[in-house]
């Protein structure tokens, strides 16, 4: 019977790993005309210069070779031959965090309900997932609340990668 349960267990941590989606970051812009559509005047923004420098400003405004910074109360014009990149800061998407918190208890959930099950009959291990994976889902969207990153935005040097990879993971 152990034997049996265990195969379960596999089972259902292999069913729920089939749930898990790559993240897919969004493709930084490579022209000052792409950047438009993700940045606003009054945005704060990073911008990394072609020498190394770095400056940090809001967004006064977007000419069509320039990016208009202001910093300190002084305006700057940054044109575009000279932007490696511009980074921004952004909050963690919460639906991540929530999956991945459900998923987890989700599997714990599954594991105290099938210790209970004999008990407590089979109807114990959905209602103990439900329980524990609503409460891991809380739990990742409250962790995910807390992350911010910087993100970049805008590469001058960005290409679109040209291969892909896959790899095969066995016991």
């Amino acid at each position: 019977m152990r034997a049996k349960q265990m195969r379960s267990v596999t089972l259902a941590v292999g069913l729920i790993g089939l749930g898990a989606v790559p993240g897919l970051a969004q493709e930084p812009a490579t022209s000052i005309d792409q950047l438009r559509v993700l940045v606003r005047p009054g945005d704060t923004v990073i911008v990394t210069d072609t020498g190394g420098h770095v400056l940090k400003g809001s967004v006064a405004g977007l000419s069509l070779a320039a990016v208009r910074l202001k910093s300190g109360g002084q305006e700057r014009d940054v044109m575009e031959s000279e932007i490696r990149t511009i980074r921004q800061r952004k909050d963690d998407s919460l639906a991540n965090g929530a999956r991945n918190g459900f998923a987890v208890g989700a599997t714990i959930g599954f594991l105290v309900g099938l210790s209970g099950a004999e008990y407590f009959g089979g109807a114990f291990i959905p209602v103990m997932m439900g329980v524990y994976g609503g409460i891991g889902a809380g739990i990742g969207t409250g962790v995910d609340a807390m992350i911010t990153k910087n993100q970049t935005i805008y590469d001058s040097a960005w290409q679109r990668p040209k291969t892909v990879s896959v790899k095969l993971v066995s016991w």
